[in-house]
């Protein structure tokens, strides 16, 4: 029998055209992923993915059949679970909410969560976390209910909106030459050598369009997408990062580092909330949302000009 778990790991394959790159995309195993892969082509008669010698993966002609049915099969699937959910007096399924970057975001979003639960205490929350292309991904193959991810973004059957913007600020060692200073120039990044976010992360082109405009090429140490280990790079004395202030605060490594502005023509990040595209959705999402916005843009908790810089 072909199971929904295997319809959301064909497209994530479909999608990514790796059969790693979808492990990493869903936390599973990639041993797992090529089983669940080989259950399905049982199950099916007729192989779904082909490889060239090159090792790249295509969909075959079944497979293609098959993702048009599988997007349609998880859309229904997705509203019947709302469907239920809003008939339910108490919510007590699962919402999945996705969390782009470090940890650090998901702990600032710690107090609607915890209002959340006291609201549906019957109800399990699942938090993920992971790049905003990992997270539309999810979102698109309804394995995810909302996502807090990176703008701008464009993507067909998803809804977005703003929650907030914070300022990106630099970061060095304590004991760096810089770190006397609560704000540097533009063009002294320019003299740094620099820990970065890496290609698949959506907020590096904006970094790199930043360095454009200041005229300048940076010297880059390390590239990561994980914000933890951009931050032990800095400590451990490869360079300075640039880093939103979201990410900073609160990390096991704050009392080490220094932040620093930059001054007259600062970085940003904008940080929004996308849901799939759909007229009508479970309480419990709806109040999530709700939630979020009062954390962000009520209070703005988020808001990066509350950052106290040294």
């Amino acid at each position: 029998m072909v199971t929904l778990r295997q319809l959301e790991i064909f497209l994530a394959i479909g999608r990514s055209l790796s059969f790693s790159k979808a492990a990493t995309m869903l936390h599973v195993a990639q041993p797992s992923v090529s089983q669940q892969i080989r259950q399905l082509e049982e199950e099916l008669g007729a192989r779904v993915f082909f490889r060239l010698r090159n090792h790249k993966i295509h969909l075959t002609e079944a497979g293609k059949v098959l993702k048009e049915s599988a997007e349609r099969i998880l859309r229904e699937a997705q509203t019947l679970r709302m469907k239920v959910s809003i008939s339910a007096g108490e919510p007590s399924g699962e919402i999945r909410i996705g969390a782009d970057g470090g940890h650090q975001l998901t702990s600032r979003l710690l107090p609607a969560l915890r209002q959340l639960h006291d609201q549906f205490p019957r109800a399990q929350i699942a938090i993920l976390n992971g790049t905003t292309t990992e997270l539309l991904e999810r979102l698109k193959s309804n394995a995810l209910d909302i996502g807090v991810v990176t703008f701008p973004i464009r993507v067909k059957g998803l809804r977005a909106e703003l929650l907030f913007t914070e300022e990106m600020l630099v970061v060095v060692r304590k004991d760096h030459p810089l770190a006397v200073k609560r704000a540097i120039a533009p063009a002294e990044l320019g003299k740094l050598r620099l820990v970065l976010y890496d290609r698949t992360v959506r907020i590096r082109p904006h970094l790199d369009e930043f360095f454009k405009r200041q005229g300048f090429r940076p010297e880059i140490a390390i590239q990561s997408s994980s914000v933890d280990a951009m931050l032990m790079m800095v400590g451990a004395g490869f360079g300075a990062t640039i880093l939103p202030a979201t990410e900073i605060l609160g990390s096991a490594y704050q009392e080490s580092l220094h932040p620093l502005r930059i001054r007259g023509s600062p970085l940003t990040r904008k940080m929004g909330v996308v849901i799939p595209d759909s007229p009508r959705f479970p309480s419990i999402v709806d109040e999530t949302l709700r939630l979020m916005r009062q954390q962000f843009r009520e209070n703005g908790r988020a808001n990066p000009r509350n950052v106290t810089v040294p």
